[in-house]
């Protein structure tokens, strides 16, 4: 496959899962502070998250070298492997704050060309 296409696909992938991130903020904070299973699908999504962007920096450095890329990987790893140092309240401002401000950073890299 060749690389344009990897990033399309890895592109498209980050659309689906803000979407999943925008259904599960829409469901509200009292519903993610009562559920467990909510807050877990939202580690989850952020780790998927960060893991394309971890894969689109290595295919194109350049193309991918905001800082919102890097921050997002970084969150993986925290998330990924400091799982016992979650903070549920700053998880709900990544999805509800955060996750929303990477749909044009995510637009602005579809248009890029190297």
């Amino acid at each position: 496959m060749k690389t344009d296409d990897r990033i399309e696909r890895l592109l498209d992938d980050l659309d689906g899962l803000l979407e999943e991130a925008a259904e599960l903020v829409e469901r509200g904070r009292g519903a993610y502070d009562a559920d467990s299973a909510i807050r877990r699908a939202c580690e989850a999504i952020c780790i998927h998250i960060g893991e394309i962007a971890k894969r689109l920096t290595a295919l194109e450095p350049a193309r991918f070298s905001d800082d919102i890329w890097s921050a997002v990987a970084r969150n993986r790893d925290l998330l990924a492997h400091h799982y016992d140092r979650v903070d549920s309240g700053q998880l709900w401002i990544t999805m509800s704050v955060h996750l929303p401000a990477l749909a044009p950073t995510i637009a602005a890299a579809r248009t890029r060309t190297e």
